[in-house]
């Protein structure tokens, strides 16, 4: 975490692992996946006003906004046989990379057009 020093990193890590002991082990990927999702949220909150720009606001959206989605179906019906036929834990791991994907070209393709207004 980059923005993040480590007076505040080591002892909200320690936080979360002593936490995890006392996590129900039906509940580890659901803590898991809101611990992740904080510490993201938090580095990004953390970024100098000057880098926060059209990547700062759409990455969310793209990225982290279907993965919260995607996380909770997955916690509270993997089990279940209609999430299992459509591949389970693999569409929480495929969206990763998809969302990723997504992002960096709908970036390029903002910034491809903006060239192109500019120099119009």
């Amino acid at each position: 975490m980059p923005n993040g020093s480590k007076k505040v990193l080591i002892p909200f890590a320690a936080v979360c692992c002593a936490g995890n002991i006392y996590v129900p082990p039906q509940f580890g990927f659901t803590f898991v996946q809101t611990v992740l999702l904080l510490t993201f949220s938090v580095n990004q909150l953390l970024r100098p006003l000057i880098e926060q720009d059209f990547a700062y606001g759409i990455y969310p959206i793209i990225s982290g906004l279907p993965l919260i989605f995607i996380g909770w179906i997955e916690s509270t019906s993997c089990s279940r046989i209609s999430f299992r036929n459509i591949g389970g834990h693999l569409v929480y791991d495929a969206w990763i990379p998809v969302s990723l994907i997504s992002f960096y070209l709908t970036f390029y393709w903002t910034r491809v057009s903006e060239a192109k207004v500019k120099s119009a």
